[in-house]
């Protein structure tokens, strides 16, 4: 069994530090957290430090789960290893016990979880990847597993049982005052329904992301037959020219709210918790408005949702399970498409999100959802 101790295990009242370290990723940070949860039950005695990149830090400070956030800039090397030596002093000092490696193959956390000091190093393993003798407890990671239940592997090596409120209630709501502010700067009613568009996806994979022009079609079906709900279009500053070019093109361009870049990522989450349905792409704003229990669409191809799929049950994942190459990332091959075509060239075109009509995605959404709710 891979649930086995390699190491002696710490006794509860011993633990005094414990090291979480994840780089990469909303989507795989926020699934962390029922492991957090369950190690401060275990060990309630212990500060948690989390190592992250500086990108990451906002998204933990509105979680507050961590009892201390340490950052690197990863914008220069110079920088990163400033950093690097910065937090290796101090966790040195601070005497970690426990280090909990969520990176998946990565050799950096590796040396991080050594030199921390840490007696116990739990981390995943890949023969030939990550070389034996420094993680004293392997995980295997389980690509038919969903991504919490995989982190949550972690705990279960402890020997922390699953318990249902490690789950539930992931997120920290937020208050009706700072809604009203976050709409009123947004020219949003309070009182009206509003539906949030995703159209982008992480740079870790641009092949997750629904063709824009399929967009331009499911927005102007909506907005035809459900003309009384607020359209948002949500994104990162970097993504407003190509969200507005998918405004522009649509039917009504004067019903749709262009919002990319101009929340922060706390406004993301708050824009979230109070909209009545999301429609994205595979990403971090799914995986909020997942754990936010609002309801939501998404398309998923090159990626599994088996493993990082919503697991809300007001949620809707549309796949296209008659291509052979869908799903073709993991972490495995470093979420890189490595399906050659019939012409000898690497899949640069998502045919499996492709297959994905807007028709057949609007009458979905109108079934699941809308004709239900009648506004």
């Amino acid at each position: 069994s891979f649930l086995r101790w390699k190491s002696v295990p710490c006794l509860d009242s011993e633990v005094k530090g414990i090291l979480v370290q994840k780089y990469f990723g909303i989507g795989s940070t926020l699934h962390a957290i029922p492991l957090i949860r369950s190690l401060r039950g275990r060990y309630p005695n212990a500060k948690i430090y989390f190592l992250t990149i500086e990108w990451n830090k906002e998204v933990n400070e509105i979680c507050d789960i961590f009892d201390y956030v340490l950052t690197l800039n990863v914008d220069s090397i110079p920088r990163f290893l400033l950093d690097s030596l910065k937090h290796v002093v101090f966790l040195m000092r601070e005497k970690i016990d426990i280090s909990i490696d969520l990176e998946f193959f990565a050799r950096y956390t590796l040396l991080i979880s050594c030199v921390s000091g840490s007696k116990q190093r739990v981390g995943f393993f890949l023969k030939h990847v990550r070389p034996g003798g420094i993680i004293t407890d392997e995980i295997y990671f389980n690509h038919y597993r969903h991504i919490s239940d995989v982190y949550f592997s972690f705990a279960e090596i402890m020997g922390i049982k699953r318990k249902k409120e490690y789950f539930t209630d992931t997120l920290p709501p937020f208050s009706k005052d700072e809604e009203i502010r976050l709409l009123g700067r947004l020219q949003l009613e309070l009182d009206r329904p509003r539906i949030l568009i995703n159209a982008n996806s992480s740079d870790l994979s641009k092949l997750r992301c629904w063709p824009s022009s399929y967009y331009v079609e499911l927005l102007n079906l909506l907005i035809v037959e459900y003309p009384n709900y607020q359209y948002v279009m949500i994104g990162a500053k970097s993504e407003e020219v190509d969200v507005q070019n998918i405004i522009d093109a649509s039917n009504a361009s004067n019903r749709i709210i262009n919002a990319a870049g101009e929340t922060s990522l706390r406004d993301l989450f708050n824009l979230i918790e109070s909209s009545f349905l999301l429609i994205t792409n595979d990403s971090g704003p799914m995986h909020i408005a997942a754990l936010y229990n609002r309801n939501v669409v998404s398309f998923f191809g090159p990626e599994t949702p088996v493993v990082y799929g919503p697991r809300n049950k007001n949620s809707v994942v549309i796949d296209n399970k008659e291509i052979y190459c869908s799903p073709c990332l993991n972490v495995y091959n470093s979420k890189k498409s490595l399906y050659v075509k019939h012409d000898g060239k690497h899949c640069t075109q998502n045919d499996c999100l492709r297959a994905i009509r807007p028709l057949s995605v609007f009458e979905t959404i109108k079934e699941r959802f809308l004709i239900a709710h009648e506004y």
